[in-house]
């Protein structure tokens, strides 16, 4: 195995090492906080599904708590529960993680329960079935949540014909064709330690991470070859959809293709967004809500995944007032393509920008994130010093060049819920 480290302050240390079949093991030594955060990671997410089976990546999530090959459902729970420890997942676009918080002591216990759930879940057929039922409730959930409703639409149209176009937890059509062996045969392809980052923050050295984890990751091998690399989705054209809907209000998304993690340009879209559409002083927020009294809800989001992300605003506002926001939101969009951010509004956003990092990693669960995120994403751990300065160095015209080259009305894809 091999091993580096960075100072990211006096009382912390960061850490990485591999193990011989693949692991990553990154970690943060925080001497002064008397329990952790540890996360078992896998690089692999909904993008990486057959479109038919969309869906399957949130469905092994759910599953692997199910039961294990020595473990019930209960049994699992009751062994996190009988030491004070709390246990979850989460399967985005990209990535899985299984993690637990818990008091320092425990780590070696948690550790082992880990790698039980992930490296040896059951998948019985009971089980299967159960569970997606489960899942589809959670679908059926949505139909009552707009806003998630409406970005899911804005991805369809954004990333259409490619795995990033379905919602994480798939539909209630491609839910029932996934059947055991395609989990099967998805869980083997992915669940392999080299496709896998063991990350911890907290009181935890890393020799005893290392040691822990090479004890229960390292009997299982990757297998040999890889799996096939992502690919960028397709080019898709602007254009607006209007869908009918029975919501009390009209909900607008505008949105743009944009570069990803992997860009030098990640904190200035950040800087963007906040200057934009994030916080009470945004260019959307005074626009829409406090000078035209259109929306109570406005604002923009960032997503950024590896290779590719989206720039969205989103707006809710009365049926009657539908048409007036999007001509309110295009005209901010084209105030930012003609005119520079002035220095007060590029100062201000950094400021928040850098406040939200910072504040962030006070928490050792967003701590483990920012290390399995940074090392998965970005192929290696940048300190929050260096990140500070990148933030510190975005410019009025890198942000205009980004805008110019992203936001234009052939770029933006619209699309409109009304009642």
């Amino acid at each position: 195995m091999n091993s580096r480290h960075n100072n990211i302050k006096s009382s912390s240390i960061v850490q990485k090492s591999y193990l011989s079949n693949g692991l990553c093991i990154i970690s943060e030594f925080v001497p002064y906080v008397e329990s952790f955060a540890l996360g078992v990671w896998i690089n692999a997410g909904s993008r990486d599904e057959a479109n038919t089976y969309a869906g399957t990546a949130h469905f092994i999530e759910h599953l692997i708590f199910r039961r294990t090959l020595r473990r019930s459902s209960r049994a699992i729970a009751a062994a996190f529960e009988n030491i004070g420890a709390y246990t979850n997942a989460f399967t985005t676009k990209e990535h899985t993680c299984f993690y637990v918080r818990a008091l320092r002591g425990h780590f070696r216990k948690c550790s082992a329960l880990l790698s039980e759930i992930v490296l040896q879940p059951a998948f019985h057929p009971i089980d299967i079935e159960k569970e997606r039922d489960i899942i589809a409730e959670e679908i059926k959930g949505y139909d009552d949540e707009p806003e998630e409703q409406i970005f899911d639409e804005t991805e369809q149209q954004l990333f259409a014909g490619h795995p990033l176009e379905h919602p994480i937890s798939g539909s209630s059509s491609t839910l029932y064709e996934i059947t055991r062996n395609e989990l099967l045969s998805f869980y083997s392809l992915n669940y392999q330690p080299s496709n896998m980052v063991f990350a911890v923050a907290g009181n935890i050295n890393h020799a005893e991470a290392v040691s822990i984890a090479t004890h229960y990751f390292s009997n299982n091998k990757s297998i040999e070859g890889k799996k096939a690399d992502r690919a960028v989705p397709a080019q898709t054209m602007g254009h607006r959809t209007t869908i009918q809907k029975s919501f009390q209000q009209s909900h607008i998304v505008a949105a743009a293709r944009i570069e990803g993690a992997s860009s030098q340009n990640r904190f200035a879209y950040s800087v963007l967004n906040t200057a934009f559409g994030d916080g009470m002083s945004s260019r959307l927020y005074q626009r829409l809500r406090e000078r035209s009294a259109l929306a109570y809800t406005i604002y923009s989001t960032v997503q950024l995944l590896s290779d590719i992300g989206s720039f969205s605003i989103y707006a809710s506002v009365d049926s009657k007032n539908t048409d007036k926001a999007l001509r309110c939101i295009t005209e901010e969009i084209e105030k930012l393509r003609q005119t520079k951010l002035s220095v007060k509004e590029i100062m201000r956003a950094k400021e928040q920008v850098k406040t939200g990092i910072v504040m962030g990693l006070e928490d050792l669960s967003s701590r483990m994130n920012y290390l399995a995120k940074s090392e998965i994403e970005e192929g290696g751990f940048e300190t929050v010093d260096i990140s500070l300065e990148k933030i510190n160095a975005v410019t009025s015209d890198d942000i205009l060049q980004l805008v110019q080259a992203h936001l234009s009305p052939e770029d933006i894809q619209e699309v409109i819920f009304r009642p």
